[in-house]
Order: C-alpha cells, then sequence, then structure tokens
C-alpha cells in the first residue's frame, strides 16, 4: 500500500486488491469518523461526493475506486472541518509504484493447516498495533521535518493564487460560472442566470462527447461556435472591469498538521469566498437592453442550439442536454408516436406523402421534430413530418 494522505486521525492508502484499485482508511483516533469522498472532474468545476462512509475507532475499511476515476481532476476527503484535494495523477502514480512492489513481493506460501480463529483475532490486534506504531512514528518524523510543511504551505498558497488567476481568467472571458440559484430573480438578474446556465450546459455535454470519444466533427463545431456566442453575451454584460481581491498574505512558516491545515481552510475558503464575488458582481449588473436578451435566448436556444444539432440524433434518443435548455426557456418536444399519430396540418408541416402499410394519414417520419410552450402548449416550430398513406 502507499500513503495518500492523512487528515487528523485517519490515514488513507492506495493499493490493489484482486487487480482493483482501492483506498484503505485507517482510524487511529478514539473516536469514529464520518468520512465524505469528493472528486472534481474539470479544473474549474465545484467538487461532488461519490462516497460517504462511517469509520469506526482503532478500525480499517477498504473503498473500490470507481471505474471512472481516472478520467477525474483531483479527489479528496473531507472529515469534520477538514477537506484535503489532490491529484488525480499523483494517485495514479501511487498506484503504479504499488503494483510494481507487489509483483516484486515474492508470494507468500499457503499454511499447510488452517489458522484456528483464536489465532486469526492475536494476529488481527499485532497487524493493527504495527500500523498504530507505524503511524505515530511517521507523524513524529514528519514533525521533525518542518521544511516539509513548509513546502506544502507554500504549494498550497501558489495554487490558490493561481486558481484567483484563473478564476478572474475564466470571467473576463466570458466563460460560464457556477451561478448560484435564486429565488424570484429580477428580470435583470434572470438574463445572466439563464446565459450561465446555457454556456455550463453546452460545456458539460462537449465533455461528455469527449469522454465518450464522439468525433462527428459538425456537432462538436456546432455545440464550440454556440458556446462562443453566449460568451460573447456575457463578456458584455460583465464589462471591461474584472473584480479582483487583495493578495492573500499567510505565514508559511509552519511545523505542524493544524497549522497546514489551517492554512488549507483559508485557502479553499478564500476561494470560495472570491467565486461568491464573482457570482454577486454579476448578479448586481443592472441590464438596459432586457427585451434584447428575451428574444434572444429562446430563438437562440430554438435555432441554434435545437435546430442545429437535433439533426444529429434520433427523435426518441435525444441527449437529456437539449431537454434542460429547452426546459430554461418552458420549451418540450411535440410528441408524435409513429404510424399512430395523426398528421394535422395545424400541428404538423407536411413534407411529403408515401405508402405505408400502416393506418392512412399517420405520421410515418419526422424530418424535424417540433416545439411546444409547455405552460399552454401553443406550437412554436411545426414538426417537419412524412404522411403516410
Amino acid at each position: 500500500m502507499q500513503e495518500v494522505t492523512s487528515i487528523g486521525a485517519v490515514s488513507i492508502s492506495a493499493g490493489w486488491e484482486n487487480n482493483y484499485p482501492i483506498l484503505l482508511l485507517t482510524n487511529h483516533g478514539k473516536i469514529a469518523e464520518s468520512i465524505d469522498f469528493l472528486y472534481l472532474e474539470h479544473r474549474r468545476g465545484p467538487s461532488e461526493s461519490w462516497k460517504q462512509l462511517h469509520l469506526p475507532f482503532g478500525q480499517q475499511l477498504k473503498v473500490e475506486l470507481p471505474p471512472n476515476f481516472e478520467r477525474w481532476h483531483k479527489f479528496g476527503f473531507h472529515i469534520r472541518d477538514k477537506r484535503v484535494l489532490a491529484s488525480v495523477s499523483e494517485l495514479k502514480k501511487l498506484l503504479e509504484d504499488a503494483k510494481k512492489q507487489i509483483q516484486i513481493e515474492p508470494p507468500q506460501p499457503e499454511s499447510e493447516h488452517p489458522i484456528s480463529e483464536p489465532k486469526q483475532i492475536q494476529e488481527t490486534k499485532d497487524l493493527t498495533d504495527r500500523i498504530q506504531k507505524s503511524y505515530v512514528e511517521m507523524q513524529h518524523l514528519t514533525e521533525q521535518h518542518s521544511i516539509d510543511y513548509q513546502k506544502e504551505a507554500k504549494i498550497t498558497l501558489q495554487e490558490t493564487c493561481e486558481k484567483i488567476r484563473e478564476l478572474a481568467c475564466v470571467y473576463k472571458n466570458g466563460e460560464a460560472i457556477d451561478f448560484v440559484n435564486i429565488k424570484n430573480p429580477t428580470p435583470s438578474q434572470n438574463v445572466p442566470l439563464i446565459l450561465n446556465l446555457i454556456g455550463n450546459t453546452i460545456r458539460k455535454w462537449k465533455d461528455e462527447l469527449e469522454q465518450h470519444n464522439e468525433t462527428n466533427p459538425d456537432l462538436i463545431d456546432t455545440l464550440t461556435y454556440s458556446e462562443q456566442c453566449i460568451k460573447e453575451k456575457l463578456k458584455v454584460i460583465r464589462g471591461d472591469i474584472t473584480p479582483m481581491p487583495d493578495p492573500l498574505e499567510l505565514q508559511t512558516d509552519v511545523n505542524t498538521d493544524a497549522e497546514l491545515n489551517e492554512i488549507q481552510d483559508k485557502c479553499s475558503n478564500y476561494v470560495a469566498w472570491f467565486e461568491g464575488r464573482l457570482f454577486g458582481y454579476e448578479e448586481r449588473v443592472k441590464i438596459s437592453n432586457l427585451e434584447e436578451y428575451n428574444q434572444f435566448i429562446p430563438q437562440f436556444i430554438k435555432d441554434r442550439l435545437f435546430n442545429g444539432t437535433v439533426r444529429f440524433f434520433q427523435s426518441e434518443k435525444m441527449p437529456k442536454q437539449l431537454g434542460e435548455l429547452l426546459d430554461l426557456i418552458g420549451y418540450e418536444v411535440v410528441p408524435i408516436e409513429m404510424g399512430k399519430t395523426q398528421a394535422d396540418a395545424r400541428i404538423h408541416d407536411i413534407h411529403t406523402s408515401r405508402q405505408t402499410s400502416g393506418e392512412s394519414g399517420t405520421v410515418v417520419e419526422v424530418i424535424l421534430p417540433g416545439l411546444r410552450r409547455i405552460a399552454d402548449g401553443e406550437i412554436v416550430q411545426k414538426p417537419v413530418v412524412i404522411r403516410g398513406e
């Protein structure tokens, strides 16, 4: 096993079991701990939880890593008020080292006689005692080398400053931010709220396509161009002034876990505070040409995103992202059941007719799906269909 990190009395190591990567958590303390496992899919994304568990004191737990963990950007843990994030690339390196160690160590010969249960209990206790002793010795050795703490503190501070610069650059370039949901937003607040939601949906959509090796260049180009249009709108709303905080000044001359954890907590809070400041800054922007945006947003989603991408999908297998985008403006796809829905010129744009073995006058093919308002069912775009005869 390769040690990953320790948080308070909980030490975390990485290794392999039955050819699967696992994390081994050991609680060396005298109280039980609740552990929240975190991950970040992208550099700019928020941390999310993928598992929570309860670890009794003096015990170990093995947790198998999910199959997609290698696609994460970072992973980490939240225990009480301590939150630690680490690079997945570093975790992969630790796992490689652990695998090499397994290959080097010769297999142990099987015992000729089964070990009795009392002996198993004693061996388990001896192993726990050794782990506890090793942990105490490791902590003592680490505390003797304060330069390691200082190095970690400086790295944390540098990464935080880089994160702040990155957030400011993201905001300046018109990229979507995680806009906190506002209860009863004003018309001015609603515009950037929806634009950010559109931008985030497009970005996540593209990321998902890339993860599944989607190679359709026309679809990717359509989404990329659409995302750029949203960025330009947000850049206009945000203007030329980007809020920048005062530099974070912290003493990095630390020598203990507690002092290092305090710096890490302050850095995490500082980044969260600046993200909130960007959100608050955009929330207070006054938009004078509201009618222009109120026309642009539904038109953009209908023409650019829906009509621009729906041709790449079967009508019954549309991606969830299209549904989310339509929900933003209160639209839904006009429902059609092949061979059963009657072709109606008031609802459908009947492109042509063709012979069919099914019921005459029904829709036998959808060339382009249609849209209607959810609130009152009014057709905002007729579906283009072929009628059977």
